[in-house]
């Protein structure tokens, strides 16, 4: 299954926290290898799941409950949680023992900040970026697009981008670009904040 945990530390007026650059944290938990005592494993309460709108019956809508995001998903797929540094998290949408599936990490992020190919390399200068693009998601959101690799799993496509005091990075298979695409064609903030 899925995850592998990269840490990095963003310099500037504070020093915050991004975790996977590049990365997916996709080799303990979702490949089979058991909880992390590091990084503890939650439940979400049903009630963060509910009928999907737009992508219709064979997905499901799942609204975070702390960060206010929603987005559609196969009802496939299992959701795992795991609690972070720094009040981050990571969010694991995966196919039980098979290469389908997403995650995204949260972790806070100067308010204000522009995240850009140079400024991810600034504090990551090992990164890969490849092909990065500016792409607009779901409800009209500003991200970076681009693919990457993970010696664990291969080839990646990510998409970052941040929102109110957090950033948000998504990651998938590479072979799963379109799918995530349409995926995050339905993702929207329910102003929580």
């Amino acid at each position: 299954m899925f995850y592998s945990r990269k840490n990095k530390i963003i310099t500037g007026v504070t020093a915050l926290f991004l975790v996977g650059a590049g990365g997916f944290l996709l080799t303990t938990h979702l490949m089979g290898k058991g909880e992390n005592e590091n990084y503890p494993l939650f439940q979400f309460e049903e009630s963060v799941q509910s009928a999907a709108i737009v992508l219709g019956e064979d997905y499901q809508k799942f609204t975070h409950p702390d960060y206010g995001f929603s987005v559609e998903y196969p009802q496939e797929l299992k959701i795992k949680a795991f609690a972070e540094d720094k009040d981050s998290q990571t969010i694991v949408f995966q196919k039980e023992e098979e290469k389908f599936g997403f995650q995204i990490f949260v972790s806070p992020f100067e308010e204000g900040e522009v995240l850009t190919q140079e400024r991810i390399l600034e504090d990551l200068p090992s990164a890969i970026i490849e092909e990065p693009q500016e792409v607009i998601i779901g409800d009209g959101i500003h991200a970076l697009l681009f693919w990457s690799f993970d010696p664990t799993i291969g080839k990646t496509r990510e998409v970052w981008f941040p929102y109110q005091g957090y950033l948000y990075e998504i990651t998938t298979y590479a072979h799963l670009d379109i799918w995530l695409a349409q995926i995050l064609s339905t993702w929207s903030f329910n102003n929580l904040f």
